[in-house]
């Protein structure tokens, strides 16, 4: 494989060969391909630079109006979609319609998109993403690291690195003394959203009966100041 297309949900501002977005993790998946020979991204352009800045020399920014420019070339080559929405869905759908089968189409699923969609927006959210999945989902190729979609559609389950029993059982064998005086610092490092769960670590925190302290970090202040938490 010489080339590959990946659709993404975000906004990215380009200036020659540098791409900015506010979303690092989309950074790491494309990563994965920087030894291809050309990345085509499929997304939306910003006016602002985002937090986050890639030099990728072998990538293009493409528009939704150049599909049918690309049409021949799409139907050959792989094409990664990450995350499920209506902006990913609308540009999926217009590929099957094109004629990509669904050997060269995956959807990536990082998270369960249904519980982020009904927390945001209600359970209206949560019927529109069961419905772009359920219409989709038997034209492409899953893969998801939410155990609960995989109960429900086929699908690949990819784990993340998570801190688990075994993870610890192994750690114990490098790890060095550590001295239980000590405060115990947590770090919470991510975005300021409902749906990504911040709020349930500061309640579970607070119900915390130990020395520690928690800190967190994020990007989105205007969330924060919001909701009168900055």
């Amino acid at each position: 494989m010489k080339e590959i297309f990946i659709i993404s949900n975000d906004k990215f501002y380009v200036k020659k060969k540098d791409f900015f977005n506010s979303n690092k993790n989309t950074f790491t998946i494309i990563n994965c391909f920087k030894k291809l020979k050309k990345i085509y991204l499929f997304a939306r352009t910003s006016k602002n630079k985002g937090l986050f800045r890639h030099k990728m020399s072998n990538a293009e920014l493409i528009g939704v109006n150049r599909i049918f420019e690309f049409k021949e070339r799409i139907r050959k080559q792989k094409t990664l979609i990450i995350s499920l929405t209506p902006y990913n869905f609308f540009i999926a759908y217009i590929f099957t319609l094109i004629g990509v089968r669904k050997k060269n189409l995956f959807l990536f699923l990082r998270s369960d998109g249904y519980q982020e969609y009904t927390i945001k927006y209600g359970k209206l959210g949560g019927l529109i993403y069961n419905m772009m999945l359920g219409f989709i989902k038997n034209k492409l190729n899953i893969i998801t690291c939410s155990t609960s979609i995989n109960k429900k559609i086929k699908s690949r389950l990819v784990y993340l690195s998570e801190i688990s029993n075994k993870w610890l059982h192994y750690r114990k064998k490098n790890i060095k003394k550590i001295n239980f005086t000590n405060k115990i610092r947590l770090l919470y490092l991510g975005r300021f959203r409902k749906e990504k769960g911040f709020q349930d670590l500061i309640n579970l925190f607070n119900n915390l009966r130990i020395d520690c302290s928690l800190t967190i970090v994020g990007n989105d202040f205007k969330f924060l100041k919001k909701k009168k938490l900055s």
